[in-house]
């Protein structure tokens, strides 16, 4: 494995500050070509799980 991708799981949406349990696809890079595509190439990818993510407030980092 040479890498993680994670994607949002709607089309249009993005990861944005204040995000809450955020919806992403993740997926393991198996060919360490894709590190120089400009686009993803899906075939490089191997797809792993649905993962929510969820941004940290400064403020409860800094504990």
């Amino acid at each position: 494995m040479f890498g993680i991708v994670f994607a949002a799981r709607s089309a249009g949406e993005m990861p944005h500050a204040g995000m809450k349990e955020f919806p992403v696809s993740l997926a393991s890079v198996v060919d360490n070509t894709a590190i120089r595509d400009e686009v993803i190439d899906f075939s490089k990818l191997v797809y792993a799980a649905v993962a929510f993510i969820t941004d940290i407030d400064a403020e409860a980092a800094a504990v």
